[in-house]
């Protein structure tokens, strides 16, 4: 976590942005979640609340843990979740900020955990996550940051390599572990944006009366355009094909035409410039993606983007 907020914070000096308003975003969000962070490590060392800590971590964990993907179920996690949380600001200010915080934090986890091996399973996290974000203005921010320190591919940005840095101090600032494989280290990253792309799709159904994803599909727009803009890195690919991979079928609904001239520009100037150390198969996986989208003139709906009302092996 203190690397995650060095980064963000030491960004203007080590990092390259997408654009200047990317940048601006991230250090808005950063200081939004370093005041939250000051107002809940007071409750969190308050030792005469320490059975509430504990009772809202396993509230939260237990929600979280057991989103599933149906409609039914997926009301019910938010239910539990947005319980949870009146129950803390009824406890006060900084239980509140301590509520807010872990869920926001836990539910951007899911990047790395099961949706990290199971990307279709981004779609009911995501719609939890939206619904929040749409009833609590301080989660909405939270999660961004969350999402921020959990992987620069989602700002975007990239680690400025200067002369004499090794390649594994570029992959530590491009958010590699110390100790993690290549492999598993592309795979989270991918899975965080698999997540991102899952929210940013995310249409909050009428029936739940709390407005429209405050952090809709224009956001996912704004994404690809400025990744299109920078220079790949051996991550690029990847990114974009994952994030493809749930949201093309909303980016493509929503601008049409728009949309189909970014696929080609992605075609035409990305794909050419990818350095050659970046693993071939995602470049390959990508270049057929948008070349069956530019021929078809059509996306196909992701599987596990429409969700039945109730499953059968998860109705609690």
């Amino acid at each position: 976590a203190d690397a995650a907020k060095a980064k963000i914070a030491n960004a203007e000096d080590e990092y390259l942005f997408g654009s200047t308003s990317a940048r601006a975003e991230a250090k808005r969000v950063e200081d939004l979640v370093g005041e939250v962070e000051q107002r809940a490590k007071k409750f969190e060392t308050d030792a005469s609340q320490s059975s509430a800590r504990m009772q809202i971590k396993k509230s939260v964990n237990r929600a979280i843990n057991q989103i599933s993907a149906s409609e039914k179920q997926v009301m019910n996690k938010m239910g539990e979740l947005h319980q949870t949380i009146q129950r803390a600001e009824v406890t006060g200010t900084h239980a509140l900020a301590f509520c807010e915080h872990i869920i926001a934090e836990r539910l951007v986890a899911e990047g790395a955990g099961q949706v990290m091996l199971h990307p279709r399973s981004s779609f009911p996290i995501a719609m939890v996550t939206a619904a929040l974000m749409a009833v609590y203005p301080t989660i909405r921010d939270l999660v961004v940051a969350h999402f921020h320190r959990a992987s620069v591919m989602t700002v975007p940005m990239h680690a400025r390599r200067t002369t004499g840095m090794s390649d594994e101090e570029y992959s530590e600032k491009m958010g590699r572990k110390r100790g993690e494989s290549v492999e598993i280290y592309q795979k989270r990253m991918c899975g965080y944006v698999s997540l991102y792309a899952a929210l940013v799709q995310t249409e909050l159904p009428e029936s739940l009366g709390i407005g429209a994803n405050p952090y809709g599909i224009e956001h996912g727009w704004r994404w690809l355009a400025r990744v299109a803009n920078m220079k790949p890195r051996n991550l690029t690919c990847m990114a974009i094909d994952a994030f493809l991979d749930i949201a093309a079928f909303s980016l493509s609904s929503r601008y049409g035409r728009q949309f189909h001239k970014l696929m080609q520009a992605l075609l035409d100037n990305v794909l050419p410039t990818v350095p050659s150390k970046a693993p071939p198969g995602p470049t390959s996986r990508l270049e057929t993606f948008l070349k069956e989208i530019l021929e078809k003139r059509a996306v196909d709906a992701p599987k596990g983007k429409f969700m039945p009302y109730a499953d059968s092996e998860n109705v609690a």
